[in-house]
C-alpha cells in the first residue's frame, strides 16, 4: 500500500477516470529524463545507472491445463510480430480461464524474454477500494527493479517515467491480470516494441483495442476438452468408471474451467461416491450455484460473478436480470426491450454492454445468450432485486410480445385462417410488423425454439390465455415445416390450457388441432378421440364454421387411412356448413377435398370438376396455399387420365408455389407424383430426380413416407424416353 496520500485518496474511488488519464499520459510523453534532473526531492539518473535486475514474476503454471490450442497459437503468432502490436487483450466471461491461458503461454515462451517477466494483479473486479491503482502498480514494478526506497518518486508521471526509462530496449513480458477497464492500465504500456504486454478481462477493452491491441476472445471449452479436463484432474480410473457422467458434469459446469475445477474438487472430497450422485445435484438450475461451492471465496462462482455484476452501471444490471427471465435458447433485442419496458435503442446500449462485460454472448448478429450459470445467477439476482408483481409484470410483457409477433407472422402466413381474438398487448411491449410472407418465415424460422420455450414457460407458470394462443399461431409454421412432434407438444400444451381455463372456444379449437396433429403422426385413434370432443364442444356452441372446420379433419384423418367413402362423407358435410355461412374460403378448401376425395376413388373427370371450381374460387380470394393444394390434385387427376403435359405443368406450378411458402411436407408430396407422371411416361431420370429430391425432405422430417419414395427410386429401370 502506498503512503502517498494522493495515491491512498484515488483508490479509495478506484482508478482515475479515462480524461485524466489522457492528460497524465500526454504530460508524461513529454518528459525527458537527464543526468541528475530534479522532480522534487528525488533525483533521476540516466539509463547508465539502470538496474541489472532481472524480474522474474510470472505465477505458478496451471497444472491441468487443456485445449486453447486456437488462443495459443494466436499468442505465438503475436509474439513472433510483436514490431506490429506489442499489447495483446485476452477477454472473456468470468471463470473461463484467461488468467491460466495468460501463464500457461508466457511459461512456454519464457526464453524468448531474456530480460525477465513482470506480473501484476490489477484487482479490477474486487470491491472498489481494493482496484489496483496505475501508481501502486507502477510501484511494483519499480521495485522488482530494485530501485531503492531513497530513488523512488513520489507522483505518478515521475514513477513511469522512471519505469519506462528501465525498460527501454528491453526484452521484457508484462502481464497485466484482472483489468477493469482501460483507464486502469493504459499508462502502464511500455511505448516501445521490444516489450510485449499480456492484459486479461472480463471487459472488451474495446479502447485500447481501438488503439492497436491485439484482441482474443476466450470461449467456454469444448465438450471434449471440459471431459479431457475432469479426467486429468480425477484420474482415468474413477471418470472411466461413468463416461455419460462426466459429460453431462460438463454441460452441466456449462463447460466453464473454474465451476469443472470446482466440481472435481467436490468430487475429490467424496472418492467413494459415484459422479452421477453430484451430477444429480448440479441438475436444478435453481440450486446449481449452491452445488458449486466449496467455501473459498476465490473460487465461489457467487462471487466471481457478483464482482462482474457489481461493475454495471444500475439500467443494465436490471437488463441482466430481467433477461433472467426469458426461457428460450437466445434473445433478440426487440424481445428485451419488451421484457426490460424500455426503447429499443437502450436496450440495444444494454445488451451490448453486458457482452462487453461478457455476461451475455452475442452468439449471431443480434441475438444474445448466457451460459447455463450465467443464467442462474441472473435468476438468483432478480429474485433478491426484484418483487414477484415486477417479475411477473417482466414476464406477461415477454408474452405479450411472442404472442401478437407470432400472431401477425401466422397471419402473413395463411391469411385466410380463421382468425382468434387477441387482448391488447401490456404497456412497454416493442410493436415491431412483419411485412410480408418472406419476413415472417425467417422470424419463425429464427425463433423456433424460443417460441417453443415460451409455450413451455407460459403453462408452467399459469399463463393460460397464452399457452393455448401461442400454439395457435406457430400452427401454420410447424405444419408447413414438418415439425410434427413440435405441432402436437405444443397443441397439447394448448388443450389443457384451454382445458384449465374452462374456455369452450379455445377448448375446441386447441383439442381440434390436437386432433389433427396426432393424425399427422399416424396416431390415429387419439386424433379421432380429439375431433370427436372438439366437435361435441361445437355442437353445444351452435359453432358451424368450427364444426366444418372439424369435419375437414375428420375427413383428412380418413383419407391418410385410405377410407376415402367416410372422408368424402365427411368433406361433404363441411362443404354444406361452410355454403351455408357463406364462408368463402372453407367452401373452396372443401371443394378441392370433396375433389380429391373422387380422385382417390378413381373418379378422374368428377374430381376434376370440383377441384376446377376450388382453384378458381381459391384465385379469386388469392389464397396461395389453396391454390397450390387444388393445382396438385388437378394434376394428380391429369396424370391418371393420361393428360402427361398438362399434368407436369400443373405439377410444377405446385410445386413452385410451395416452395414459396416454405411447406415442405407439400413440397415432397407434388415431388412425389411429379416423380410418378415422369415415370409413367417412361422418363426415368426425371423421374429418379423428383423422388430423390421429395425423399430427401421427408427423411429429414422423419416422415413414414420415406420409405415409400425410397422403394421408388430403387425400382428397375424401365429405360428413357
Amino acid at each position: 500500500m502506498s503512503d502517498d496520500p494522493s495515491v491512498v485518496a484515488s483508490r479509495a474511488s478506484g482508478p482515475p477516470p479515462t480524461g485524466s488519464i489522457n492528460a497524465v499520459h500526454g504530460m508524461v510523453s513529454g518528459i525527458v529524463l537527464q543526468a541528475g534532473a530534479v522532480h522534487g526531492d528525488v533525483h533521476l539518473h540516466a539509463p547508465t545507472g539502470i538496474s541489472a535486475a532481472v524480474p522474474r514474476q510470472l505465477p505458478i503454471v496451471t497444472r491441468h491445463f487443456v485445449g486453447r490450442l486456437r488462443e495459443l497459437r494466436a499468442l505465438t503468432q503475436i509474439e513472433e510480430t510483436s514490431d506490429e502490436s506489442n499489447v495483446v487483450v485476452i477477454c472473456g466471461t468470468a471463470g473461463v480461464g484467461k488468467t491460466s491461458l495468460a501463464i500457461h503461454w508466457a511459461h512456454q515462451v519464457v526464453d524468448k524474454f531474456a530480460d525477465g517477466e513482470l506480473y501484476v494483479d490489477m484487482q479490477g473486479y474486487s470491491d472498489a477500494n481494493l482496484w489496483l491503482h496505475p501508481s501502486d502498480a507502477v510501484r511494483m514494478f519499480l521495485d522488482a527493479f530494485e530501485v531503492s526506497s531513497s530513488r523512488m518518486p513520489i507522483h505518478l508521471d515521475a514513477r513511469l517515467a522512471l519505469f519506462r526509462t528501465l525498460i527501454a530496449n528491453r526484452r521484457l513480458l508484462l502481464v497485466l491480470d484482472n483489468v477493469r477497464d482501460a483507464g486502469q492500465v493504459r499508462l502502464l504500456l511500455p511505448g516501445g516494441s521490444s516489450c510485449l504486454t499480456i492484459i486479461t478481462s472480463r471487459d472488451q477493452l474495446l479502447g485500447l483495442v481501438a488503439e492497436g491491441a491485439r484482441s482474443i476472445t476466450l470461449d467456454v471449452l469444448s465438450l471434449q476438452e471440459g471431459a479431457e479436463l475432469v479426467v486429468r484432474r480425477l484420474g482415468a480410473e474413477r471418470s472411466s468408471a461413468d463416461p455419460d457422467a462426466v459429460d453431462e458434469l460438463v454441460r452441466q459446469c456449462a463447460r466453464l474451467p473454474l465451476a469443472l475445477g470446482v466440481a472435481v474438487a467436490r468430487a475429490h472430497a467424496r472418492p467413494s461416491w459415484p459422479l452421477t450422485s453430484l451430477v444429480r445435484e448440479l441438475r436444478d438450475g435453481h440450486t446449481r450455484l449452491e452445488g458449486l461451492d466449496i467455501g473459498d471465496p476465490q473460487m465461489n462462482l457467487r462471487s466471481v460473478f457478483l464482482w462482474s455484476y457489481r461493475a454495471l452501471e444500475p439500467d443494465v444490471a436490471r437488463m441482466f436480470r430481467l433477461v433472467g427471465v426469458h426461457p428460450g435458447p437466445d434473445i433478440d433485442v426487440v424481445a428485451a426491450a419488451s421484457l426490460a419496458a424500455v426503447p429499443l435503442t437502450q436496450a440495444r446500449q444494454q445488451l451490448i454492454a453486458l457482452t462487453r462485460a461478457h455476461l451475455l454472448e452475442e452468439h449471431v448478429p443480434g441475438r444474445f445468450r448466457f451460459h447455463d450459470l450465467l443464467r442462474s445467477y441472473s435468476a438468483e439476482r432478480l429474485d433478491k432485486e426484484e418483487s414477484i408483481a415486477h417479475q411477473q409484470e417482466a414476464a406477461h410483457r415477454m408474452l405479450d410480445y411472442y404472442l401478437h409477433r407470432s400472431f401477425e407472422a401466422e397471419r402473413r402466413l395463411y391469411p385466410h385462417r380463421d382468425r382468434i381474438a387477441l387482448a391488447s398487448p401490456r404497456t412497454g411491449v416493442v410493436e415491431q410488423h412483419i411485412d410480408d410472407y418472406e419476413h415472417a418465415m425467417t422470424w419463425f424460422i429464427a425463433e423456433r425454439g424460443v417460441l417453443l420455450a415460451v409455450v413451455d414457460y407460459a403453462a408452467r407458470n399459469g399463463f393460460h390465455v397464452h399457452a393455448w394462443q401461442l400454439p395457435w399461431s406457430l400452427a401454420t409454421f410447424i405444419y408447413r415445416q414438418g415439425h410434427w412432434i413440435d405441432y402436437m407438444n405444443t397443441q397439447r400444451t394448448a388443450a389443457a390450457a384451454a382445458d384449465a381455463l374452462g374456455d369452450r372456444l379455445a377448448q375446441a379449437i386447441s383439442h381440434r388441432l390436437l386432433g389433427h396433429a396426432f393424425a399427422r403422426l399416424n396416431r390415429y385413434d387419439e386424433a379421432v378421440l380429439e375431433l370427436g370432443r372438439a366437435l361435441e364442444l361445437e355442437r353445444a356452441r351452435g359453432d358451424q364454421d368450427g364444426e366444418a372446420r372439424t369435419h375437414r379433419f375428420l375427413a383428412w384423418v380418413n383419407e391418410w387411412q385410405d377410407q376415402y367413402s367416410a372422408a368424402l362423407d365427411h368433406v361433404q358435410q363441411a362443404l354444406d356448413l361452410w355454403r351455408a355461412t357463406g364462408h368463402q374460403a372453407g367452401e373452396a378448401e372443401a371443394l378441392e377435398s370433396v375433389g380429391w376425395c373422387h380422385a382417390q376413388l378413381g373418379d378422374y373427370s368428377q374430381s376434376l370438376v370440383f377441384c376446377e371450381q376450388a382453384l378458381a374460387l381459391h384465385r379469386a380470394l388469392d389464397d396461395r396455399t389453396g391454390e397450390a393444394i387444388a393445382l396438385d390434385s388437378i394434376g394428380f387427376s391429369r396424370y391418371h387420365r393420361g393428360e402427361d403435359e398438362q399434368a407436369l405443368t400443373t405439377l410444377r406450378q405446385a410445386l413452385a408455389i410451395w416452395r414459396e411458402l416454405g411447406d415442405r411436407y407439400r413440397e415432397a408430396s407434388t415431388l412425389k407424383v411429379l416423380g410418378d407422371t415422369h415415370d409413367v411416361f417412361g422418363r426415368r431420370v426425371a423421374a429418379l430426380s423428383a423422388w430423390e429430391a421429395a425423399f430427401a425432405i421427408l427423411d429429414e422430417l422423419d416422415h413414414p413416407d420415406a420409405d415409400l419414395v425410397r422403394a421408388r427410386c430403387d425400382q428397375p429401370q424401365r429405360g428413357e424416353q
